[in-house]
């Protein structure tokens, strides 16, 4: 059985997630931001039939003891090679 390993990818910038999907974000509703960034994918394996996504920020731990997550998306279709930025407002692919 061949085993594949899937990457994904998010734009950065000095090694940080860029300032408009962050806690600047000109773009906020109730004080947090709600642009979601986009997630270039690769490498999905042949059997998939959907993708899921965590955001996990363990850089948190030592502000409140925990990894935050910041969110899920599901549903996702296995096909995709890039989710679009503000995928999470736009419905664009369906996801959860």
């Amino acid at each position: 059985m061949k085993t594949s390993n899937m990457k994904i990818s998010i734009p950065e910038e000095n090694g940080f997630l860029p300032e408009k999907y962050a806690k600047h974000s000109d773009v906020k509703i109730n004080g947090k931001p709600v642009v979601s960034f986009p997630i270039t994918v690769e490498d999905v394996p042949e059997n998939a039939e959907t993708l899921a996504v965590v955001f996990v920020d363990f850089d948190s731990i030592p502000v409140c003891g925990f990894a935050w997550i910041h969110w899920t998306a599901a549903n996702i279709p296995a096909n995709v090679s890039e989710i679009p930025e503000n995928a999470s407002q736009d419905g664009a692919l369906g996801m959860v």
